[in-house]
């Protein structure tokens, strides 16, 4: 991986050069595939255009932020600026690199909008936000080329399985009662932390950073990094229970 690393860390330092100009507009570039995008945004949808998209987007963006995360814990990949001290950390990330949680984030969120609208302009607006977040994490320093091709990768096969089941998942949740439907929702979000968890204590346990990272690695990633993802998956819980009821 180290070879791989070596040939995106040029990537990520010839677009720093850029200059420092470009990091207040990078930073709000990047906020367009983040987490903390999806209560602003999935609010006013659901209580402004159509309450049933608003829903479909929440579950399907948080669902997304689950298996990221999930990742991330399974793979324990590097950032730019863990890997090598001559990447600027413009970001300070707690949680391991790969793959690019906003790199899944934007492309389940703006290509399930541009797929639902399905206009010219609207089209060429999301493909423009997802590749202007995947461009600001390089920047930041906050990611690798193959960290967003990876989140691309997966949030394309996350958003085609949203696209392929949701009326079949929606008409066999609907007949469900609210308690066994907070109960389904308690699973699906508990069973990714355990997972996690089980992957590190059998994968990564007493796990420290290679001796060839020459950069800055924040203490104790592993738990940070389960942290995250129990987050993400209360998030889904709560908001897949809220829409229930």
């Amino acid at each position: 991986m180290d070879a791989v690393w070596d040939v995106g860390l040029g990537a990520v330092e010839w677009v720093q050069n850029w200059g420092g100009w470009l990091a207040p507009p990078m930073e709000a570039v990047s906020f367009l595939g983040s987490q903390a995008l999806l209560l602003v945004l999935v609010t006013l949808v659901f209580w402004s255009l159509h309450a049933g998209i608003g829903a479909r987007l929440f579950v399907f963006v948080a669902g997304a932020g689950v298996v990221a995360g999930l990742l991330k814990v399974a793979l324990h990949g590097a950032r730019p600026s863990w890997y090598h001290h001559s990447v600027r950390p413009l970001v300070t990330p707690a949680t391991f690199g790969a793959p690019s949680a906003h790199a899944v984030t934007s492309l389940v969120l703006w290509g399930y909008a541009a797929l639902r609208f399905r206009t010219r302009w609207v089209w060429a607006a999301c493909a423009a936000i997802v590749l202007g977040v995947g461009l600001s994490r390089l920047y930041l320093g906050a990611h690798f080329p193959t960290d967003l091709l990876a989140g691309w990768l997966v949030g394309a096969g996350l958003l085609w399985a949203a696209l392929r089941y949701e009326t079949a998942v929606l008409e066999g949740w609907r007949r469900l009662g609210v308690p066994a439907q907070a109960g389904l929702a308690l699973a699906v979000s508990v069973l990714p932390v355990l997972l996690a968890a089980g992957v590190q204590a059998v994968f990564h346990s007493g796990w420290s950073p290679p001796e060839d990272w020459t950069g800055s690695v924040p203490p104790g990633l592993n738990g940070t990094s389960l942290e995250y993802l129990a987050g993400v998956a209360g998030g889904l819980f709560g908001g897949a229970v809220g829409l229930s009821v």
